[in-house]
């Protein structure tokens, strides 16, 4: 039970006590006055962040969550959501002239009119992949999750000899010619409604000292990575990234999940992707006998959303 305190228009003090569960408006007739006290629908949630917007209309609340957390409800209700996993990491590239491939972005989980229930939700938002060193791969981008839904981290890039890694998108090749990752994101989630999933493959990587030089672009959520081209030779830059999905669940548009560029030739460190949006590092270059450092990927990000 609860109480409602108010003073009548004579100054007279009056409490109303009320289940702690009731829910719309409740009126009070007292002599020579009416008024309404406005309940709501009595749902309740906490967690993360919390902030509203209005469009058309509607007042939406949303939760988001930066880093892992927990999402807490006393009923149940529909909600839209997005998930987005790490994204993946660069490795350095080969110390004499090689390159390396970019990191795929994190998986993407939209969730639409998903029906969730009464309770407590442990919120995981995953981290960027780490960078590691040249002749291997670099790191996967952690899975991100929530209700038993999860978008998996972006596959890491590869250096000399390694190919992408696979994951939400995956990784690109290294030189010479290495495969990209594939998505894997598509597997995920079976027999789950109301959702829709994102993810591509990563770029093969392109030759060593001939052209086309260059590492392959990871996959992103809203397109494959490439294999180098004789154009991305002449501008001394690797594969194409794949570009990133937008979306608009916080009233403003905002692209997730991008794949990153992959090295192409002269000395330059890879730059990592952005947490936040799980976008995939960039390839790192290397000029004998100057090595390019690899980059961590981005992290992830979960925002749910609902009307009140």
């Amino acid at each position: 039970m609860s109480e409602v305190n108010f003073t009548h228009s004579n100054g007279n003090k009056v409490t109303l006590t009320v289940p702690s569960s009731l829910s719309g408006d409740v009126t009070v007739r007292l002599p020579n006055e009416t008024c309404t006290l406005g309940m709501g629908d009595g749902f309740i949630a906490e967690g993360g962040v919390e902030t509203t917007y209005t469009s058309g209309g509607t007042t939406y609340m949303l939760h988001t969550f930066l880093t892992s957390g927990v999402f807490r409800c006393n009923q149940d209700r529909t909600i839209d959501f997005l998930l987005v996993g790490g994204g993946g990491a660069s490795p350095a590239a080969q110390l004499s002239y090689g390159s390396s491939g970019g990191g795929g972005g994190g998986g993407v989980v939209e969730g639409t009119g998903f029906s969730l229930t009464a309770g407590t939700y442990v919120v995981t938002v995953g981290a960027g992949g780490v960078r590691t060193g040249e002749y291997t791969q670099g790191g996967n981008g952690g899975d991100t999750t929530f209700a038993g839904v999860t978008a998996k981290g972006g596959g890491g890039g590869g250096d000399y000899a390694a190919t992408g890694r696979d994951g939400g998108s995956g990784g690109g090749g290294g030189e010479v010619t290495q495969a990209g990752g594939a998505s894997i994101q598509s597997s995920q989630n079976s027999g789950i409604s109301n959702i829709q999933q994102f993810g591509f493959a990563g770029g093969t990587g392109g030759q060593y000292t001939s052209s086309p030089g260059g590492s392959g672009g990871g996959g992103g959520a809203g397109g494959a990575g490439a294999a180098p081209n004789s154009t991305d030779h002449s501008n001394s830059v690797g594969g194409a990234a794949g570009l990133g999905r937008a979306n608009s669940i916080t009233g403003t548009s905002t692209t997730y999940g991008r794949g990153g560029i992959g090295g192409g030739q002269g000395q330059l460190y890879a730059e990592p992707g952005l947490n936040g949006r799980g976008d995939g590092a960039t390839g790192a270059t290397a000029s004998h006998p100057y090595q390019g450092k690899g980059a961590n990927g981005g992290s992830g990000i979960v925002i749910i959303r609902y009307t009140i």
